[in-house]
């Protein structure tokens, strides 16, 4: 009596219910990849704004505690360097008041032919807001003052808005003894709408969110 043969296949296929699984396990598997390479790039994101916040307040520290004078006023236009009613400093914001504008009065040693003390290097750092309160901070450094004018009042000394332009509109710098850049690309004040806070005519808050890009803000109140 002959036996019947068997026929064994030697690659068995899935059946229907474990190729389902195997789908399902590796879904879960993307899904747990991409939450993993999503938190890494929040991670380097909030590194590359805690160290651009850290640049900044550094930045500002450095130049604030070399400072001679510091002057706050409420936006840097021409009212400023050249008010109507030919009273300079008249536009300066006392104690308790904030502004978009502060400059930094950097003096030298005083002299016997004039009382006082000459001023020798002059930082501007302002906000240019626009509608929505938000705007990039920009800070020029006017490196030399002078001898002829060393001795006048900061606001009559100061770059006016047509030489920043041209200075930060210039390949070539055309002087060396000034310079402009952007040292936030966006920011929000937040001192009363403004950037800088003037604390009893002693020192400068600044209060400001730094936003980067459209959705991630981080906020800097230093």
């Amino acid at each position: 009596m002959k036996s019947k043969s068997r026929i064994h296949s030697g690659n068995s296929g899935f059946t229907l219910v474990e190729g389902l699984i195997s789908l399902s396990l590796s879904g879960v598997a993307l899904a747990i990849c991409a939450s993993f390479l999503l938190d890494a790039a929040r991670g380097r994101r909030k590194t590359r704004y805690n160290s651009d916040i850290r640049d900044l307040t550094t930045q500002l520290l450095n130049l604030g505690r070399a400072a001679d004078r510091f002057y706050v006023y409420d936006s840097y236009t021409s009212e400023v360097y050249a008010p109507a009613s030919g009273v300079y400093g008249e536009g300066r914001l006392g104690d308790g008041l904030s502004g978009d504008y502060l400059l930094l009065v950097y003096e030298g040693a005083s002299t016997s032919s004039f009382s006082g003390y000459p001023v020798t290097e002059m930082v501007g750092i302002y906000r240019d807001a626009d509608s929505n309160n938000e705007g990039p901070v920009k800070i020029w450094h006017l490196k030399t003052v002078s001898s002829s004018e060393e001795y006048l009042t900061p606001e009559e000394i100061m770059p006016t808005l047509s030489e920043i332009s041209t200075v930060e509109g210039a390949t070539q710098l055309p002087s060396a003894t000034l310079t402009v850049d952007t040292i936030v690309e966006l920011a929000e004040g937040q001192a009363n709408g403004n950037l800088f806070y003037n604390f009893k005519d002693k020192s400068v808050m600044v209060n400001g969110r730094i936003i980067h890009g459209n959705d991630a803000k981080m906020i800097t109140d230093t």
